[in-house]
């Protein structure tokens, strides 16, 4: 693929840095000759671009590698606190805002009012911020269905609107942008977090449901081999709009007062009717409007419902913020040195 930029030197060299980062990133720390072992490009071109990203502080020596005689190999790291990426999180008047370094580490957090405009009061804070330093990326969870670089969303009369919080952030800042849905980026999160807390699980064979209980809706979001599942048309996980009878939806039912044994029947349902669609190994239950107290009665009642081969392990997510902060930091540190990438025409 890179017969299509050869007359285009610049170009080229920043896919070459792009993949000097990654193998870099990738291995946690390199020699020139480790990283012309992964990326094949020359020895020469190679030491050329680690002496321009050392001017450039990308770069910080930990140490030299043993020789067999001669010079011994500079061992070099990413410099984590070199370029940052800003990911934010809409879901109430508040806009929560990350700082994130190139490996996800949250450098800074914080809140400020979204104010009648939340996209106007990002873009401020914005503004303030892109003076202080380097950012390379932007990510927005946002509490919709994600639209292209927009996302639709319920208005006050209660029909859909779009919002072109994406796009308008893109066409300001000239880096690249992500907009995810919070509950996608909620089980995103949760599922990183519970891999952290049992490494010897892989990452890319982790299939879970996040199944989210708030006052006014149920929704959810699914990994499927560690990826977000999203649908045709990003519509995934609303759950809530799921018809029970000719006049009530799910939503419906969960807003009715219901008996702890009813309650727990119901969602014991809801989950093996998920098992037996997407089979995953997972299941975490959370959100504001969960009744924590029923998490026996659900688990007895769904132990009852489907074979062992097809039941999944229920597990309580207790800190959506958390979780939904972890997520938007992975996507945003993602897209930090996504801003050129090869694509065959």
């Amino acid at each position: 693929m890179q017969d299509n930029i050869i007359g285009k030197p610049n170009a080229l060299k920043q896919v070459n840095l792009a993949f000097v980062r990654r193998a870099i990133m990738e291995k946690g720390s390199a020699t020139r000759a480790e990283i012309v072992d992964a990326t094949k490009i020359s020895v020469t071109t190679v030491r050329t671009l680690l002496t321009e990203m050392e001017r450039n502080n990308e770069l910080v020596e930990v140490g030299f590698d043993d020789s067999m005689g001669g010079r011994k190999a500079t061992r070099y790291k990413l410099n984590e606190n070199r370029f940052f990426g800003v990911a934010f999180c809409l879901g109430n008047a508040y806009v929560r805002y990350l700082i994130v370094n190139i490996c996800g580490k949250i450098y800074e957090n914080g809140a400020f009012d979204g104010g009648e405009n939340t996209t106007e009061s990002i873009c401020k804070f914005l503004d303030d911020l892109t003076v202080k330093m380097e950012i390379r990326s932007i990510g927005i969870g946002v509490p919709g269905i994600v639209n292209g670089m927009g996302y639709d969303h319920k208005n006050a009369q209660g029909k859909l609107e779009n919002c072109p919080i994406g796009e308008i952030i893109s066409n300001r800042y000239g880096v690249p942008v992500i907009l995810e849905n919070d509950l996608n980026a909620i089980a995103l999160g949760f599922g990183r977090c519970y891999l952290n807390t049992f490494p010897e699980e892989r990452c890319d064979d982790i299939n879970m449901a996040y199944v989210h209980f708030d006052k006014d809706c149920l929704s959810a979001g699914f990994l499927s081999g560690g990826k977000i599942l999203r649908g045709h048309s990003n519509f995934v996980g609303e759950l809530g709009l799921f018809p029970v009878s000719d006049t009530q939806t799910l939503d419906d039912l969960l807003a009715s007062p219901l008996e702890d044994h009813a309650y727990a029947a119901l969602v014991a349902k809801l989950i093996a009717g998920i098992c037996c669609m997407l089979n995953p190994q997972y299941i975490a239950l959370g959100g504001d409007a969960f009744r924590k107290d029923c998490l026996p009665l659900i688990t007895e009642y769904f132990n009852d419902t489907l074979p062992p081969k097809m039941s999944a392990e229920i597990l309580f997510a207790g800190d959506k913020w958390h979780d939904y902060f972890d997520g938007m930091a992975h996507l945003t540190a993602e897209q930090i040195f996504a801003n050129l990438r090869l694509v065959k025409e």
